[in-house]
């Protein structure tokens, strides 16, 4: 078609300039080399109801030198009660896939360059038991496909457990034969 005849010309511009470049590995120079969780990470409230809800998790993506770099990738958080150690089990999860997702969670103003992953308890399974849990990050970057992982341990204030239920007055009757 007409289109992709124009963007040939264009496409062929662009393979020869990168080619001259002395570097060849100039394009992942900025490349995240690894991946840090934040020591500001830990267990929040989100419902103002007493004890956590989760854990707020701040990502940064370092490059080779040490600094933090802008990148897009995919981002998963994984959190894990080892209240058990015989019996770990994950308590939260969130994955970052889309560009918009990921962009939504980018925060680079002064100081704060990182991604803010909000990781709420999974619903459907029993809170964390302890006061630490484990974070576990993977991300992805888009330009090398690189996968890289961290993981950091944080305090919690566990979320209050509702109270077994009061036996009626008439089932305590029952059971003393009334």
């Amino acid at each position: 078609t007409g289109v992709q005849t124009c963007a040939l010309p264009i496409f062929t511009d662009r393979i020869r300039r990168l080619e001259s470049f002395d570097d060849p590995d100039g394009a992942t120079m900025f490349a995240p080399a690894r991946v840090r969780i934040s020591p500001l990470s830990g267990g929040k409230d989100y419902d103002g109801v007493p004890g956590d809800d989760g854990v707020t998790v701040y990502v940064q993506p370092i490059d080779a030198d040490g600094n933090v770099v802008t990148v897009g990738g995919r981002l998963t958080v994984q959190l894990i009660d080892n209240a058990d150690l015989a019996a770990p089990r994950v308590v939260g999860l969130v994955r970052l896939q889309t560009r918009d997702e990921i962009r939504r969670a980018w925060h680079g103003r002064f100081l704060t360059n990182h991604y803010t992953v909000r990781c709420p308890w999974l619903t459907g399974v029993d809170p964390p038991a302890s006061r630490r849990v484990d974070v576990n990050v993977e991300f992805v970057d888009f330009l090398t496909c690189t996968a890289l992982r961290a993981q950091h341990t944080v305090e919690i204030e566990p979320p209050a457990r509702s109270p077994a239920p009061a036996p009626s007055e008439t089932s305590a009757r029952r059971s003393n034969g009334s």
